[in-house]
């Protein structure tokens, strides 16, 4: 590998796989690096080995390896070329915005689900608990919901809902 590769490959390590701080670092604008990436299939083999190695940090690092693990990234990389997607600045923008990783039901959680929730009317001490285990199943704060917003409503249920079945599916005996 050249320098400039090396030089880039400390960069990209020292942030912690963020390729746009890794140009600033190395003095390599981000055309040039996908130039490297082109030419040195093993040159970017390495820093997708940094980048993958680096923790979940948010919401774009759970897309990014997403995609990767589909197939998605290899065909945007194919279709933009040499050009930049843009993919890096979306995946450090959604790096920043709050992000909390969903937890498995608890069996305490699960026994809190209510069937009836299904239903067409909720009452209010009812739409009280689907809002406080919607809040702490999804690890956010409680929001209740106007009673003129049903389809707020109708997704907290279809997401505890969602989470019930993962729930069963993985405690079938």
């Amino acid at each position: 590998m050249t320098d400039k590769e090396n030089s880039f490959l400390s960069a990209v390590s020292d942030t912690g796989g963020n390729i746009k701080e890794a140009c600033l670092i190395a003095e390599i604008s981000k055309p040039t690096v996908y130039r490297m990436f082109k030419a040195n299939p093993e040159f970017r083999a390495e820093v997708d080995k940094i980048k993958d190695s680096q923790p979940v940090k948010g919401l774009g690092d759970a897309i990014k390896k997403v995609t990767d693990a589909t197939g998605i990234s290899k065909l945007v990389e194919k279709v933009a070329g040499n050009k930049d997607c843009g993919c890096e600045g979306r995946r450090d923008f959604l790096n920043k915005l709050p992000y909390k990783k969903v937890k498995c039901l608890t069996e305490e959680q699960y026994q809190k689900y209510n069937p009836e929730w299904e239903g067409l009317k909720i009452v209010f001490d009812e739409r009280v608990k689907l809002a406080e285990l919607h809040a702490e199943v999804f690890n956010h704060k409680l929001v209740m919901p106007c009673t003129c917003s049903p389809k707020e409503w109708k997704r907290f249920v279809r997401d505890l809902k969602i989470m019930k079945e993962a729930y069963e599916s993985d405690h079938e005996a």
